[in-house]
């Protein structure tokens, strides 16, 4: 997604997908590779990825009246990113 760009719906991707900063999706974002947020991204529904899903700067899942989950085999937090939520990671968590 493009940057500052906004999505309504579901969003399944067969490969990898990136939000570039300030991009958002109202809704439930299934990929079979990695996500990787750049920043400032809002992503309303939960996030689930077969790799890796590394949400960048001020990145916000969820809402406190709407939890959302974030998944993948590792996930990485950057710094005052917010999950209304729950974490689950295979391999590896990291937070920076």
């Amino acid at each position: 997604m493009g940057q500052d760009s906004i999505l309504t719906g579901n969003v399944k991707v067969h490969g990898d997908a990136e939000l570039l900063a300030g991009a958002a999706l109202a809704g439930a974002l299934f990929v079979q590779g990695s996500v990787h947020c750049h920043g400032n991204n809002r992503l309303s529904g939960p996030v689930a990825a077969g790799k890796r899903v590394w949400l960048g700067p001020d990145c916000v899942v969820g809402r406190a009246d709407a939890k959302a989950s974030v998944s993948a085999w590792d996930v990485r937090l950057d710094h005052d990113v917010t999950v209304f939520g729950r974490i689950a990671c295979v391999e590896a968590g990291e937070t920076l």
